[in-house]
Formats: C-alpha cells, structure tokens, sequence
C-alpha cells in the first residue's frame, strides 16, 4: 500500500507538469492569436494564390470536343473526310503551327500565348468514331492549361483553333476555278472544240448544283435559290443565250474556219484523201477475203468481216462529208466534173463568231454565279459543333484544399513558434528581475 501511494503521489506531479505545459500552451496561443491568425491567413493566402496561378496551370489540361459539319461532307465513296474541293480532309492539320498562329493573330487577347511551344508537344487531337461509322467524326483537342490565364481563355482559343480550319473548308469550296474548262478556249484551233469546250464547262456547272440540290434546294443567296440557279443553268443553251444546237448545225453546214488558213486546209483535206484510199483498200480485200469463203466449202462465220467491211465504209462516208466542209469552208466547189476548185470566198465566220461569243460570256457569268452560291452555302453552313461548348478542364491542383493545409500547417507552426517566443521572453524576464525577488 505504500509503495501505490508513493507511485500515485510521482505521478500527480508529471500530471500537473502536462497540465500546466497545455495551460501555457492555450495561454500562448490566447496571448498571440492574432498575430498567429494573421500568420496562417497569410500562409493559406500566399499558397492559394501560387497554386492557383503556378501549380494548377502546370498539371491541368483543358479539352474541347467537336464534330465538323459541312454541306457534302459525306459526300465520297471511301468513306473519308474531304474538303469541298476533293482533298482528303485530314484532322491533324488543325493543329499545324500556321492554323495555330493565325488562331493566335485573331484576336489581341491571345498575343502572349506561346503558339511555338504548344505545337511542339503542347496541343494534341484525337478522333473518335461514333458507333456504327467508320469515319471519325468527332475530335478532341487537348491543350496543356499553362499556356493560358483563364479557363475562357482556353475556350476561345481552341475554339479559334477550329475556326481557321473552318475557314480553310469555305476557301477550298471557292477556291479553285469553276470555269476551269474555259482555260484551253483560246488555244484550240477549231470551232468545234471551242463549242466542245463550253458544253464541258457547262456540265462541270450543273454537276456542281446537282450535289446540293437534295439538300439545299431552298438555300437563298441574292434573291435566288439554288434550285432557281440550276434551272437557270439547265436552260442556258436553250432559251438562255441561245439555241446552241442551231449554232452547231451551222457550224457543220458552212465549216467556218477559226485559225487554219487556206494551206492548212488543203494539207488536212490530203490527209483524209489518203486515210480514205487506205480504207479503201482494205476494205476490198476484206470483200475478197469473204467471197473466197463464201465459195469455198468449209463454213467460216464471217460476222467479224462483214462488220469490219462496214467500218470502213462508214468512216469513208464520214470522210468524204468533213471533205466537202472543208473545201466548202475555203470558197471551193465541184465543177462540172466532179472536182473541187475554187468558186467563191471563204464562209464568213462573223455572225457566228458573235453568238459563239455570247455562249462563251454566258458560260463563263454562270460559273461565277455557280461559285458565290456555293461560297455563300458553304459560308453559312460550314462550321463546328461543340459538344460541351466550353473547355473541360481535367487535372489541377485545387487551390482551396492546397489553402487550407497551409492554414493549419501555418498555425501550427505559427503557435509553436509563440510558445518559444514567450518562453524565451520570460527566461529573460526572470534573469533581469532583482535576487530578493528571484528567491
């Protein structure tokens, strides 16, 4: 019994001793709460404010998903993106460095984003296909969030990213020549390929409408639709600018001569003078061929001959009408023996030429008019669908939890430091006061 008493009265002084250091403690802390409290705002400050504009911007990455959406996008076989102009679309250029710099020169508030950086490494795609299609259509940009000062930031961007590419869909839906048949006009020699030319070109016309009827039939640009263009366009060689079948019968009739001169005639008549002694030849010796089989016992079909026989004599027939054209088409006639001199003058070409004129004019206005409905159609339905309409960020460190471990850490540290403070204070305090006083 009396060691437990001696036991208990040991350790009634350790008690108090705790007591009285945790005493002190909250004394201290009592003493210097303000000081303390100012300490860990600061602290939970200073560490909010450097992971939220230094740590965070480090470690988050903003995303932003789309699906590209354009008249006639599906519009090809092979089951591929392309641009209006044929050109395989291809979803990596969206983040070449030029489409990133031009993003970046589209507005002032992008001037400090390191564009140069971002395309090395920075900024990525990646397609997606939705279920059932084999052609990605929607695509993810990911962009590292040190680049930027604010999560609007980012969205306007990478939303300026995908607005260049936009631009480049309606560029290459005007971009190339839609009177591109007419190039070779000038240097062909004939009237006919002339006239050849501008049925060309007109059809390259109405098979550009023809791919947006089904859809955008009632699309309007300056007061028409594209239905109203194309019926337009259908009529033009009859009724629009003229007929050009009448054109054509008067070519064939008179053979108006458009760069060949007289001796050139003459050496191209030569030449369809001796193709046609060469069919001449060998189709009687094809006749000689049949009628020794004929006469003969052994049956030989004979189908292949007979039609070949027939070649001959059609391109011959042929022959002898481009002839009589180009001989008409010089001032030549038949005199009374049966053979060509010269009668006349030359067919003047000069009413004809004028309508020709007009074809021309006319196909070459309805290919600028083809061009700016098209541009207009693509202008206003070519862009991108934004699946969220702003940027998600992922990642990042958060400020507020980041701030509120500084806070208690700080007034931890805050605390003790105080409770040092004062003891050293009144150490102090105890070695200066008189002896009677310290006894």
């Amino acid at each position: 019994m009396q060691e437990e008493k001696n036991l208990l009265n040991e350790e009634e002084p350790r008690r108090g001793g705790v007591e009285s250091s945790l005493a002190d403690f909250g004394a201290v802390i009592k003493k210097r709460l303000i000081w303390i409290l100012t300490a860990a705002l600061l602290a939970a400050l200073a560490m909010g404010l450097v992971t939220r504009f230094a740590i965070s911007p480090q470690k988050v990455s903003y995303s932003l998903s789309f699906i590209v959406e354009y008249p006639d996008r599906d519009g090809y076989a092979d089951g591929k993106l392309h641009y209006p102009n044929g050109e395989i679309f291809r979803y990596e250029t969206l983040i070449y460095v030029d489409r990133l710099r031009a993003a970046k020169e589209s507005n002032e508030d992008f001037a400090q984003i390191d564009v140069e950086s971002m395309a090395s490494g920075g900024i990525s795609i990646t397609p997606a296909a939705t279920e059932g299609e084999e052609t990605p259509i929607i695509y993810t940009l990911s962009v590292a969030g040190g680049y930027f000062s604010s999560e609007d930031q980012a969205t306007r961007f990478l939303q300026a990213v995908c607005n260049e590419t936009r631009k480049k869909i309606v560029e290459t839906a005007t971009g190339f020549a839609y009177d591109a048949a007419l190039l070779s006009y000038d240097s062909v020699s004939s009237f006919e390929s002339k006239i050849e030319i501008l049925e060309n070109q007109h059809r390259a016309v109405l098979s550009r409408y023809e791919k947006y009827l089904s859809v955008y039939r009632n699309f309007t640009f300056e007061g028409k639709t594209i239905e109203a263009c194309y019926a337009e366009a259908s009529a033009l060689f009859h009724g629009g600018a003229g007929d050009l079948d009448l054109l054509k019968t008067d070519l064939q009739y008179n053979g108006y001569l458009c760069k060949q001169t007289e001796q050139e005639v003459l050496i191209r008549i030569s030449v369809l003078e001796r193709e046609k002694a060469l069919n001449t030849t060998a189709c009687d010796a094809l006749k000689e061929t049949v009628r020794n089989f004929m006469s003969g016992s052994v049956l030989t079909d004979l189908d292949a001959y007979h039609k070949k026989i027939s070649d001959y004599i059609d391109r011959n027939a042929q022959i002898d009408g481009e002839i009589e054209k180009l001989y008409r088409s010089i001032g030549y006639g038949k005199n009374e023996s049966g053979a060509y001199e010269q009668t006349g003058v030359a067919a003047d070409s000069t009413a004809f030429e004028e309508k020709l004129a007009q074809f021309y004019g006319a196909v070459e206005n309805e290919a600028q008019i083809c061009k700016k409905m098209i541009g207009a159609l693509y202008e206003e339905h070519a862009g991108f669908r934004y699946e969220q309409g702003r940027a998600v960020i992922s990642g990042g460190a958060n400020a507020v939890v980041y701030a509120g471990l500084a806070f208690v850490g700080a007034f931890l540290v805050a605390s003790l430091v105080a409770l040092v403070v004062e003891g050293v204070l009144k150490r102090k305090k105890a070695s200066s006061a008189p002896i009677g006083e310290k006894e």
